[in-house]
């Protein structure tokens, strides 16, 4: 499917052309950002074992980039990220 292979962005710019872009990279930048300062988020970036997976993690959820560790995939720390995105996005 070639939706896969676009970004949440990309696939946006093909379903809705007359969308304000910058709005949505802002939009996602703010959710970063929100993201990276949550309780839950803070305390994994704090240890170094943790901060890799939990930034590729944040990536995933923000930016829809693929984990280069399939492992982190299936963490602890992957799924308290989740956790911590749900918690953002959906109240």
């Amino acid at each position: 499917m070639i939706f896969n292979v676009f970004s949440l962005t990309h696939t946006l710019r093909l379903l809705m052309p007359s969308c304000d872009h910058r709005t949505m990279q802002s939009d996602n930048e703010a959710l970063k950002n929100q993201l990276l300062s949550h309780r839950l988020v803070e305390r994994l970036l704090r240890n170094p074992n943790w901060e890799p997976a939990a930034r590729a993690a944040v990536d995933y959820f923000v930016d829809h980039k693929k984990c280069s560790v399939p492992s982190w995939v299936k963490s602890s720390t992957w799924a308290q990220v989740k956790m911590a995105y749900e918690e953002l996005t959906q109240g």
